[in-house]
């Protein structure tokens, strides 16, 4: 989260090359199943997320550092053996669609 406020500090202050936040990053996405998220359930993750259907989509890094920025859902991922593997994050704003 701090690094992502730095990010974007630099990047209003024109610090870090203009480029640098539209390059793009593969992400995979999970639709909703149509529930409400809300402070209560949000770390209820997979009932909210068909976490089986995965769609890919090409992303910026502003993209991403804005979901990082405003996230209302953010938790770690491991696979099988207890590795981490990723992120699972979700801004308040996209909470209800992917």
């Amino acid at each position: 989260m701090i690094g992502a406020c730095i990010i974007r500090k630099l990047d209003e202050a024109i610090k870090i090359p203009p480029d640098f936040l539209n390059r793009k990053i593969k992400l995979e996405l999970f639709k909703t199943q149509n529930t409400v998220v809300n402070f209560i359930n949000s770390h209820r993750f997979d009932q909210h997320y068909d976490l089986q259907s995965i769609h890919k989509k090409e992303k910026d890094w502003r993209f991403v550092i804005n979901q990082i920025i405003h996230s209302f859902i953010a938790m770690n991922s491991f696979d099988e053996e207890n590795h981490f593997n990723g992120v699972f994050i979700n801004s308040d704003k996209s909470k209800g669609k992917e």
